[in-house]
């Protein structure tokens, strides 16, 4: 039997940053989550503070950099190609205006002009609108890039699939076409 602690979840990650923010930002990410997933975090954020974890944001990267790889997270978003861009504008599009701006602030993405042409104009004004404040913090920004690679590379794999099984119904289509 070997003595490994298991990783920390997804939420985990999460309550541990936002345990690290300042209130006026925790209570900011907090308020644009779905209910149940506010509703994890608060527990989490319970327990964190019950067990006496100090809140300490560089506990918090360094978790973050060790068990989410955050620089290779980065990475891949910085090479998205067309098609990644097209996947992320899907995503961002079903989430908070200031989550794009946090994500988009934090870096200098190379994509960021071929994104927000491709949001609706709805939703690009209400970015645009939010944009132009301080940077996040960069734990804040690292956590979304890290939160949000893994919802991409899902997507990637879907659209990929889809794409095969569309390719085989062709082929059968066209060898019945051939009798």
């Amino acid at each position: 039997m070997t003595n490994t602690m298991p990783l920390p979840t997804p939420a985990h990650r999460a309550a541990l940053t936002l345990h690290a923010l300042s209130g006026p930002d925790r209570q900011w990410v907090l308020a644009a989550l779905s209910d149940g997933q506010r509703e994890t975090l608060n527990r989490l954020l319970q327990e964190l503070e019950q067990l006496g974890i100090p809140r300490d944001a560089e506990l918090a990267a360094a978790l973050a950099a060790e068990s989410t790889g955050e620089e290779s997270g980065a990475r891949a978003l910085r090479a998205l190609d067309k098609a990644g861009v097209h996947r992320l504008a899907e995503i961002l599009s079903a989430e908070p205006p200031r989550l794009v701006v946090a994500l988009l602030a934090g870096a200098p993405w190379p994509w960021r002009e071929r994104l927000l042409a491709l949001l609706s104009p709805t939703f690009r004004r209400e970015v645009q609108r939010h944009a132009g404040g301080a940077p996040p913090p960069p734990l804040l920004h690292d956590t979304i890039v890290a939160q949000l690679v893994p919802v991409l590379h899902a997507h990637a794999a879907r659209a990929a699939r889809s794409s095969r099984w569309q390719a085989l119904r062709r082929r059968l289509a066209a060898l019945g076409g051939q009798r």
